[in-house]
């Protein structure tokens, strides 16, 4: 074991404990001897030899004897015995736990030494695990083009923190996402979905492209150039956040025509993909063609 440091209260505790009982067995032990009162000798010597039990038990529990061998590996000056104590004299030092011990009497050392374990006892309780964090899929929203701290922050508070989320939501629903944070939005977030559908695709060059355009105010093609769209169907599918060509290119038929449906508007959008993809690959020719084949937004057999 390291030397010993001086003594701490709980050790002056395990000694008075003990040497009652010692003083105790020993009284009894001298009575025996003497041949006198032997009833009343051997039951000093039983109660004795209970207390220097008890002593032993303080000792374990209060002073973890096993916690103060060194490490032979380590040398004693290296302070190995005070890392090891250092931490225990600050959680649990007691002042004045000692002082009385001579005056007091066997119940009052007894109590007290219960007390003194259940104190130790409580401290050595380990601490509360604190609940781990979510894994929450969190983008850097600031990457979109209009989005700013406060307005990434409002959407954050709204439990949107993803391009996957903000592209799946409609530019009415994320602007009132953020004014419901009391933030102004100043501009529009019709170019927030489409821009965060190419960043969760990790399309850098696609999402730079658009990001320059709505700084220039090219974000928006004239829809109105496909047949069948007017525009109110133009100004719906703004609304939307499908103001490109490669936008309504990528859009299912199915969402197109439940958006005419709510509008209630009389059209048929089954040819809008087809048509935008052709003039967002810049094939002019091929949209002129396929548009001959339209009537009203719809396909006819050629004769």
């Amino acid at each position: 074991m390291a030397l010993h440091d001086p003594f701490k209260p709980e050790e002056y505790l395990v000694a008075a404990v003990g040497g009652l009982g010692l003083t105790a067995a020993m009284v009894g032990a001298a009575m025996s001897v003497m041949d006198v009162r032997p009833d009343d000798a051997r039951i000093a010597v039983y109660v004795g030899l209970v207390i220097i039990a008890g002593a032993v038990a303080l000792w374990l529990v209060l002073l973890k004897p096993w916690l103060q061998f060194d490490d032979l590996k380590t040398p004693h000056f290296t302070g190995h015995h005070h890392d090891h104590d250092e931490e225990h004299h600050e959680e649990h030092h007691e002042e004045g736990l000692g002082e009385g011990l001579a005056t007091a009497s066997p119940a009052e050392v007894i109590i007290g030494a219960a007390q003194a374990a259940q104190v130790v006892h409580d401290t050595h309780k380990a601490p509360p695990v604190a609940p781990q964090p979510k894994n929450a899929n969190t983008d850097d929203l600031t990457i979109i083009e209009g989005i700013g701290t406060k307005i990434a922050a409002a959407l954050s508070a709204a439990g949107i923190t993803s391009f996957a989320q903000v592209a799946a939501k409609t530019p009415a629903e994320l602007a009132d996402a953020v004014k419901a944070q009391n933030i102004d939005l100043v501009g529009d977030a019709k170019t927030w979905p489409r821009q965060a559908k190419l960043a969760a695709a990790g399309d850098a060059n696609g999402l730079e492209d658009l990001k320059r355009r709505v700084k220039e105010g090219k974000g928006y093609d004239d829809l109105t150039l496909l047949e069948g769209i007017g525009p109110k169907l133009q100004q719906l599918l703004r609304d939307n956040g499908i103001i490109s060509f490669a936008d309504l290119a990528e859009v299912d038929v199915e969402h197109l025509r439940h958006l005419v449906r709510v509008a209630k508007l009389p059209t048929m959008p089954d040819t809008w993909p087809k048509q935008a993809a052709f003039l967002a690959k810049g094939d002019l020719n091929g949209f002129e063609q396929y548009k001959k084949q339209l009537k009203g937004g719809r396909e006819t057999s050629s004769d």
